[in-house]
């Protein structure tokens, strides 16, 4: 059972799906189906292997992950005790962003990830686009030939701020450039609260839920270029793609830090 991600394009625009395959050694594959939402998909893919008693291979992420045929509803900690659990807590790279705090109830640890950029930032986009806007506009010599009327241009700056500025800071929030989150983790799961313009969101996931704790990587970026990548955590319930890292060495050290963590043996209680 082959899991992947596939671009399509529809006209000008282009979108995302994830199509779940059967795939022989010796034959065509056959494709079952291609939802959009990797969740679905992923739901899909393990209803029919289960059914089968084959093993995933979910290449959807950027890097092949495999998981065996009877063990797709352990956990990353049923796994990882059969392979052996790491020893040493990862060590953060120099430079890092994100902020590391040690002990607590049951060893937990706090990990704070900074947003890519302050809101503020987008906000004077906005702004800007706005004022510009409105100039070109009232300074169209094909309209008028005469000099607008600073009241009627301040007016029309009002009227495109009111648009520009609105569409702007969702966009920010869509992308999660402004997102400040606060990871507390300890073996027996995680807390994240991630805090953006529109308020506050917070998800609990016990360490026995937790199927997945990868990266994954994007063929472009939200914000341009090529993404560095996410680390994304897996569970039946969904998915939830964590805050973009500012180099490779930390993404692959909040990766790191986050298995170390969730697969350790549960203190005395």
């Amino acid at each position: 059972m082959i899991l992947s991600r596939e671009e399509r394009s529809a006209g000008r625009s282009s979108y995302e799906v994830f199509p779940v395959r059967l795939e022989g050694a010796a034959t065509d594959a056959i494709t079952i189906h291609e939802p959009r939402d990797y969740d679905k998909a992923r739901r899909l893919g393990e209803e029919v292997a289960k059914f089968l008693h084959l093993e995933i291979r979910d290449r959807s992420s950027g890097e092949e992950v495999a998981r065996e045929a009877g063990a797709l509803d352990k956990s990353l900690r049923q796994r990882v005790k059969r392979s052996g659990p790491t020893t040493r807590m990862p060590q953060q790279p120099p430079g890092a962003k994100a902020s590391v705090s040690f002990g607590g109830k049951r060893s937990a640890v706090t990990i704070d990830i900074p947003p890519i950029a302050h809101w503020l930032w987008f906000a004077l986009a906005g702004l800007m686009i706005a004022g510009l806007s409105a100039v070109f506009i009232e300074f169209d010599p094909k309209l008028s030939k005469d000099l607008p009327n600073i009241g009627h241009l301040f007016f029309t700056f009002l009227v495109l701020l009111c648009l520009v500025l609105p569409a702007m800071l969702f966009i920010a929030h869509r992308m999660g450039a402004v997102h400040h989150e606060r990871l507390v983790v300890s073996p027996d799961g995680l807390v994240l609260t991630r805090r953006g313009i529109f308020g506050t969101n917070t998800i609990h996931l016990k360490a026995d839920e937790i199927e997945e704790v990868e990266i994954t990587r994007d063929s472009k970026s939200k914000l341009g270029g090529s993404a560095a990548g996410r680390v994304v955590i897996r569970s039946d319930r969904g998915s939830v793609e964590l805050g973009a890292m500012h180099s490779e060495e930390e993404l692959r050290w909040l990766r790191d830090v986050l298995v170390h963590i969730l697969t350790a043996e549960e203190s005395a209680k």
